[in-house]
């Protein structure tokens, strides 16, 4: 469902199920307002905590971090606007009370062509930092 309620279909990629996670990817679609990650899979992976009822969402490698004030989330955070936090944390609670889990997630989101996406921003104007680690092959070749 989008922000505006509207339904749609997405295919999910590299599904990951593991003790206490699960990931997978999602091809984004920018809709009519596309920005650089447009057309990119952005991976999710969703792991349990003891914290009861409560959502964590952060981002890994390939999501930036605010730098500079006067953007939607405060400096140090992740770049995951409030909409799609509001969305990611509403579905994780809604799966929560369908499956009666009454502990807490962590849900991190990660871009794993993150190299062509550094390459479509203009970090100097933007108040983005890139999380480009090894590690981004690496889990690349794991889900592939």
């Amino acid at each position: 469902m989008t922000p505006r309620g509207i339904g749609f279909e997405l295919t999910v990629h590299d599904i990951e199920r593991g003790d206490g996670y699960v990931s997978c990817g999602i091809k984004k679609d920018s809709g009519d307002d596309p920005d650089v990650t447009n057309g990119m899979i952005v991976y999710a992976r969703v792991e349990k905590t003891d914290a009861p009822h409560e959502i964590f969402i952060d981002g890994g490698v390939g999501i930036g971090r605010v730098t500079k004030p006067g953007l939607d989330q405060p400096v140090g955070n992740a770049a995951i606007n409030s909409t799609p936090r509001r969305m990611i944390s509403g579905e994780l609670r809604q799966v929560c009370e369908d499956y009666g889990y009454a502990g807490g997630g962590r849900q991190n989101r990660r871009i794993i062509h993150s190299g062509q996406l550094r390459r479509r921003l203009y970090q100097k104007r933007t108040a983005y930092q890139s999380r480009n680690r090894r590690d981004d092959l690496k889990f690349h070749r794991r889900c592939v």
